[in-house]
């Protein structure tokens, strides 16, 4: 893997804003390039602390690379250059150490679920706590305020993760994601492959969530169910923000077609 700061890449601006005046995320001339195929190309983009952003797009667009990268995840493929810069507050995140972003109040829910199918729910939710040295009585609020939202895990607390049901594993992806209390929370295709009825538990969820002044990225295909909570609409395609725009107000043939193509 390659990596290249923004001060030594050929071309593109590198960040000249003093870091204490940027946005909670600050995204600059950021580019990733795996064996040949761009990935990402020249994305710059802000967003403020608690937005509800969707990113939406074509399969292969790059949206998951975007939210990877934010997440401080370096794509680990031989040959990877990256270009560019993200902060997150005073953190620069790109060329850290993985998972320095979740020590600045970022969490990322993968399109794959992030469970480990022997563990028990519960013993799956104190895990991904591991290195934040919280103390006894954070970890309880934690594990209080996770069951409180998702219920339908707090039954299950004892049952192993391989045994939960799809739209529980789901579930329980996004309390893994909650548990190190993120300040902005990375969301990559969560329901996808989840019946309506579990997409809406999901999204019920994630609205208390955004309620609580929780920033929210996520990448959804579902858009007319995530109407109403969003702000913002971001498009990509082939690796290029082409959109970025407030939510709109229907989503239309025309919206379709700026994502889609």
């Amino acid at each position: 893997m390659i990596l290249r700061s923004a001060e030594t890449a050929s071309s593109g601006p590198h960040l000249g804003t003093a870091v204490d005046k940027l946005p909670p995320i600050a995204i600059r001339s950021l580019s990733c390039e795996v064996h040949g195929q761009l990935l990402l190309d020249n994305v710059r983009l802000d967003i403020k602390g608690g937005e509800f952003v969707v990113v939406a797009g074509p399969n292969g667009a790059g949206k998951s690379t975007l939210l990877s990268l934010i997440a401080g995840l370096v794509p680990q493929r031989l040959g990877a250059l990256l270009t560019g810069d993200i902060h997150i507050g005073a953190r620069k995140v790109c060329y850290s150490a993985p998972g320095r972003s979740r020590f600045a109040g970022v969490s990322l829910v993968p399109q794959k679920t992030s469970s480990f199918a022997d563990l028990s729910v519960h013993d799956n939710l104190l895990l991904s706590t591991h290195g934040l040295k919280f103390s006894p009585e954070r970890l309880r609020d934690r594990l209080s305020y996770t069951y409180g939202l998702l219920p339908a895990l707090a039954g299950k607390r004892g049952l192993r993760a391989g045994a939960l049901s799809g739209g529980e594993r789901q579930l329980l992806g996004l309390a893994i994601g909650l548990m190190p209390a993120p300040t902005t929370l990375l969301l990559d295709e969560p329901t996808l492959g989840l019946s309506e009825q579990n997409a809406a538990l999901l999204f019920s969820a994630i609205r208390a969530i955004h309620a609580a002044g929780c920033t929210v990225i996520v990448v959804e295909h579902r858009l007319g169910s995530i109407h109403g909570l969003a702000d913002r609409l971001i498009i990509v395609r082939d690796g290029k923000v082409h959109t970025d725009t407030a939510w709109p107000n229907d989503i239309d043939a025309t919206v379709l077609a700026s994502i889609y193509g």
